[in-house]
């Protein structure tokens, strides 16, 4: 009987290959952070890299909450919502079901 290989076995062999790359020898020089006019550190995001924070998770309106339903009141809300292809996803359904709640109570 044969004894199964560990799933990490070749972890070693791939760590050990990494560590004799010779290290980068001229890293890129430290450029001071600006300091704005109160003397403290300022960061600036130098864009390019990633998409733009134009989300909700980004904007200051909204907050993320986490709710509990059935699995398949979930699978039916989302393929009805694919199925009126208005572009709303469950979140502004929620939002505008809960506003409308609030108007009326």
């Amino acid at each position: 009987m044969s004894k199964k290989p560990h799933p990490l076995d070749g972890l070693s062999n791939i760590l050990g290959t990494l560590k004799n790359e010779p290290a980068n020898p001229s890293p890129a020089p430290l450029t001071p952070l600006p300091k704005s006019e109160s003397g403290a550190m300022s960061v600036t995001h130098q864009g390019g890299k990633g998409r733009p924070a134009t989300g909700k998770k980004s904007n200051g309106e909204y907050c993320q909450t986490t709710i509990s339903i059935r699995k398949e009141t979930r699978k039916r809300v989302k393929q009805a919502l694919l199925d009126a292809e208005s572009g709303q996803d469950v979140s502004e359904l929620v939002e505008e079901l809960l506003s409308r709640w609030l108007s009326e109570i």
